[in-house]
């Protein structure tokens, strides 16, 4: 365990603009020639929100939200319990593990104290580790290694310091400034301190009375600025700029110092990263303070931040420089409630004042990635971000916006958060329940289902109307979970009863007019509810996959906010379609295009005509769900591409052999090398796969194999999860019984010609979902819905209700549309 001194920090606070004067005229962070003409300055303002900036009266910050930009920043915070990794993720532009000691980064000349009071150098103990020099002045991060080791895994998408490296090997020159060094009581080391204290000297002999405090190091910020080596060339993140104000029971930032270090710093070099420190000191030991003092600390730590942002932005021209305000790590109370989005500022040229920010990577307004950062000051001082970077740059989107009004953006995205899983366990456990009672009393009292047709199909259509119900749920101004739930169930029922009974009405009144017009024929198959069953199928199914494939064209509002959609909280996708609703557009469109045949036998009444319009529906869909700058959906263009070919085939009345199947491989793969040239050569942002051939393009045949191992291992870990596979488990055992008890399947498929092919193409669909997509489990749920619930609604169609004379008997084929 390294120790070192506690005597530096503990002078007081009075006095130390003029040391620090002093202290700037000597030393490598000072040297060097003038200023280039550009200049990016990064300031850490850590563990805060949005809130904290809105209507606290904050002149810096306030001032560069106006010239600037603003958004949400989502901090992907995965590999460690409290985030400290997040700094290591900014420098290195994309997904890289850090480990508990990653704030451990020191002065090479900083003297640390080893066994006993053996003082060694940190650059001494760096070459030590590494074998390499730390030259003078410089701030070596003494773990470096330990975050390559971690790092080196296929989870990991790139490579600590990644952004210092390509500073350095463009010949920029590069500074940090700044800690968040604390101390905690000694019997808190293990508890209130999640963020791995290292013991350093007491102060000794301790007075008497008095009782020993750990220092704890908190230089995170340096995994912001290093190169691949651990290192920044130049930099104070000493105990110097630590100081103890009397009466105060934390140590606190040396602002005077922190800002004339700062603007030396940006005198002498191109890219300066700062940490103002003193909000992170508050955070860190939150459990220890009464709810109001910690409210006042927060706010006064905030306030101080802020003046001395102020002074530092003297020395930067804004028409010129790019600085950015980030925060990398949550409130311990937002990282319990999941509220992982911090905010972001930026201003400099090119980005318009006052004006929501995005990035490619997210193509969202007002939401940007920590991974955002590295490419965005890249960009700006002219260096190319290395391919290893996941992230993009900084762009305005021109939306006037404001603080209020990112927070209550915040506040839908957060609630769409929390509420996703309560409300897909609703859908999902709903439909098992059904399925099992449908199920059970198929077994033992099979009247009571057939019996009742009505009854059961007003359930089946409330279930089967779900996912369009989950899509306009974000339209519904409700932000309370115990409201959002029953309101969903009775929308459920409205929009399926809605539409199975207005098809039952109309059967009845074509009836009346055909028997009164003294016609036959049709009239008494107008009555019956096989008539009215696969009309109200195809209605809310319709509905269903325009909502889907239209969503995308708007920017995809909806299934942003979507319980069925996948959370930007969570990091795994920003924009295109989910994996859930891609399951559900090609469930959708399958089964549109299978009930052609039953429906419009008139308009299409040769082969031909059908397979034309059937493909035209499917290829629509497959091409939204796959096209890079809609639904971006490489796995479901793969899913899309086979099973709708599986369906056409079959409506065209053809045999499937091994040539079809060396046909629907050939298709496949030209289908996918259309997308990913599409994806490099049409202008804008590239996709996910667009970005991932890109890198493999710049690192071989590894990557491949490392996202391979990633997507197996992530659709691993969620396939048993997921309340998906249960869903998906009760309507494999459902079909396999009904499909011999009640011979569900053949009837239907003798009834309504089309589903025979539809049941193909979904079973091969839900294979496949399973293998090529992330979240493959979610997909092949969403596509079991349009498998076994409009085979049991078009089943119970052809009941008809059981009387006190009637006897169940099932439409014969007779009956046709």
């Amino acid at each position: 365990m390294l120790i070192v001194s506690l005597a530096p920090p503990c002078r007081a606070a009075e006095g130390t603009g003029q040391q620090a004067s002093a202290a700037s005229d000597a030393g490598p962070l000072y040297a060097g020639a003038g200023a280039r003409a550009r200049r990016a300055l990064v300031v850490v303002i850590d563990r805060i929100g949005i809130d904290d900036l809105v209507d606290t009266g904050l002149p810096s910050i306030d001032r560069l939200t106006r010239e600037g930009g603003t958004a949400l920043m989502n901090v992907r915070i995965r590999s460690d319990l409290y985030g400290l990794g997040s700094y290591v993720v900014i420098g290195a532009g994309g997904r890289a593990f850090a480990g508990p000691d990653a704030g451990l980064a020191f002065e090479s000349g900083e003297q640390l104290v080893q066994g006993a009071n053996l003082e060694v150098s940190a650059g001494r103990v760096y070459t030590s580790r590494t074998g390499r020099r730390a030259p003078p002045g410089s701030v070596a991060n003494l773990y470096i290694e330990e975050m390559k080791q971690l790092s080196d895994t296929p989870m990991a998408t790139s490579t600590p310091g990644l952004l210092g490296q390509a500073a350095r090997d463009a010949g920029l020159r590069v500074a940090v400034v700044g800690n968040a060094d604390s101390s905690i009581p000694a019997v808190f080391t293990g508890a209130a301190s999640q963020a791995q204290p290292v013991e350093l000297a007491r102060v000794s002999p301790p007075p008497t009375r008095s009782y020993p405090m750990d220092y704890t190091i908190h230089r995170e910020i340096s995994g912001i600025a290093m190169d691949s080596q651990g290192l920044a060339p130049r930099g104070d993140v000493s105990s110097d700029l630590v100081a103890y104000i009397p009466g105060k029971s934390l140590p606190t930032t040396d602002f005077d110092r922190l800002v004339v270090r700062t603007r030396d710093a940006l005198a002498s070099n191109e890219l300066v990263v700062v940490d103002m420190g003193q909000t992170s000191r508050v955070d860190e030991q939150a459990p220890l303070y009464q709810e109001r003092k910690l409210e006042q600390s927060r706010r006064g730590a905030l306030a101080r931040c802020d003046a001395a942002l102020g002074r530092i932005l003297q020395s930067v021209d804004l028409s010129r420089d790019l600085v950015v305000i980030c925060t990398p790590t949550p409130t311990r109370k937002m990282i319990e409630d999941g509220e992982l989005l911090t905010p972001v500022v930026a201003a400099g040229p090119g980005l318009q004042p006052g004006t929501l920010l995005t990035a490619p990577t997210t193509r969202r307004p007002g939401l940007v990635t920590n991974f955002d950062i590295a490419p965005t000051v890249l960009s700006f001082l002219g260096v190319s971000a290395p391919a290893d970077m996941e992230g993009s740059v900084f762009e305005s989107t021109g939306r006037p916006t404001s603080l209020p009004e990112i927070a209550s953006r915040r506040s839908s995205v957060v609630y769409a958060y929390d509420a996703r899983p309560a409300m897909v366990k609703l859908f999902a456990i709903s439909g098992i329940v059904v399925l099992l009672l449908a199920l059970i009393i198929s077994l033992v009292r099979r009247e009571l289902l057939e019996g009742h047709p009505f009854f059961w199909l007003v359930i089946v259509m409330a279930l089967f109307s779900g996912p369009l119900v989950y899509m306009l749920a974000p339209l519904i101004p409700v932000r309370a979970l115990y409201w959002s739930m029953p309101i969903a169930v009775v929308l459920e029922l409205a929009a399926g009863s809605v539409a199975l009974f207005f098809f039952v009405l109309l059967g009845r009144r074509i009836s009346r007019d055909a028997e009164g017009a003294g016609r036959e024929g049709n009239s008494s198959d107008s009555r019956s509810p096989a008539w009215a069953v696969p009309r109200a199928l195809f209605a809310l199914v319709s509905v269903t996959l325009v909502v889907v494939l239209v969503d995308p064209f708007i920017g995809a509002p909806m299934s942003a906010l979507s319980p069925f959609g996948t959370s930007v909280v969570l990091g795994a996708r920003y924009y295109g379609i989910g994996n859930l609703y891609m399951g559900v557009a090609l469930g959708a469109a399958l089964l549109v295009a299978c009930l052609l045949p039953s429906l419009f036998p008139r308009a299409l009444g040769t082969r031909l005509r059908l397979v034309v319009a059937a493909a035209a529906v499917l290829a629509l869909t497959v091409a939204i769900i796959g096209f890079p700058r809609l639904g971006a959906e490489v796995g479901g263009l793969i899913t899309g591409v086979v099973a709708s070919l599986v369906v056409l085939m079959k409506l065209a009345g053809w045999k499937i052999g091994w040539r079809h199947v060396v046909a629907v491989a050939a298709v496949l793969v030209l289908c996918v090398v259309l997308l990913l040239l599409a994806d490099v050569i049409l202008p804008g942002p590239a996709s996910h796969a667009g970005k991932e051939v890109s890198r493999i393009g710049g690192k071989g045949i590894s990557d491949a194999l490392a996202v391979i191992t990633r997507k197996l291992e992530a659709n691993y870990k969620l396939t048993f999860a997921s309340i998906w596979r249960l869903f998906l488990l009760m309507g494999i055992i459902s079909a396999l019984v009904w499909r011999k008890t009640l011979r569900m399947f053949f009837e239907v498929d003798e009834r309504y010609t089309g589903m025979g092919a539809m049941w193909l193409g979904l079973s091969i669909a839900m294979v496949i979902a399973l293998v090529f997509n992330d979240s493959g489990i979610e997909a092949a749920g969403a596509l079991m819905v349009f498998f076994i619930l409009p085979a049991l609604a078009l089943w119970l169609g052809l009941r008809r209700p059981v009387g006190p004379e009637e006897v169940t008997e099932p439409v014969g084929q007779s009956q046709g549309i």
